[in-house]
């Protein structure tokens, strides 16, 4: 049995005539709840999620999908996406850098106890995801 996988893009306002986009992670569950094969990777930008969120959300959509979800970490080239939603803009480095704490903090939620965290970008303070993925989710980075 092959799996074929999607990818949904990540879009909080329009930027180049799509105005139009549904928000990734819930439309990648539907997909998912919809269909028995497909692999779905849904597109999540670190700053406007906290990755104790996406790690709760990953872990019942892996359940829930018998491990088909996936996640890609998009660091963000829209700085009017982030300054409309609250969130200050960072230069294209700390973007990358902030990028790199979030999956690192959303591995260790998946796999391990009890974390802990004092990055830069996020703090975790002894926290354990419950229930954990049955399978690792996929992580992915796009970008420059």
């Amino acid at each position: 049995m092959t799996t074929e996988r999607v990818s949904d893009q990540v879009r909080y306002t329009a930027s180049y005539g799509a105005e139009f986009q549904y928000e990734s992670t819930s439309f990648s569950l539907a997909l998912l709840l919809a269909t028995e094969r497909l692999k779905v990777i849904a597109a999540v930008h670190p700053g406007l999620w906290q990755p104790g969120v996406l790690a709760k959300l990953g872990a019942t959509a892996d359940h829930l999908s018998n491990g088909r979800f996936a996640v890609n970490v998009v660091s963000g080239w829209f700085e009017g996406e982030f300054t409309a939603l609250g969130e200050p803009w960072l230069e294209h480095d700390e973007r990358y850098r902030r990028s790199a704490e979030f999956l690192q903090v959303l591995r260790r939620l998946w796999t391990e106890d009890d974390v802990e965290f004092a990055g830069d970008f996020y703090r975790i303070r002894n926290f354990t995801l419950k229930p954990k993925p049955v399978v690792v989710p996929e992580l992915f980075q796009g970008g420059s």
